[in-house]
């Protein structure tokens, strides 16, 4: 049975190591939340989340990360994805409302 979470973490914490230190501590961090929420033994992390953290390199440039977690009850472990949100549809234009 699989199940989909959206959190919030606050990385708040973690500016106060020193610059080098911030990527490698917020993905420790990031994965301790996890477990803690959502009561699993393994977290794993996408690229795509990844790659949001460790944009600058060690120096982590976010405050805080919306994501999209799935939980596997079966297996015991949670997926953590950036959490995306759904982009409006565009509305059609009528062809006489641009002519003159």
């Amino acid at each position: 049975m699989t199940e989909e979470k959206t959190i919030t973490i606050s990385f708040s914490r973690i500016f106060y190591k020193q610059y080098y230190q911030r990527s490698n501590k917020a993905i420790e961090y990031l994965k301790s939340k996890i477990k803690k929420m959502t009561k699993v033994d393994r977290v794993i992390i996408t690229n795509d989340l990844n790659a949001e953290i460790w944009g600058r390199g060690q120096n982590l440039n976010i405050r805080r990360i919306k994501m999209k977690v799935t939980i596997d009850e079966e297996n015991s472990q949670a997926t953590a994805d950036v959490f995306e949100h759904p982009k409006p549809k565009e509305q059609p234009q009528s062809a006489s409302a641009g002519q003159s």
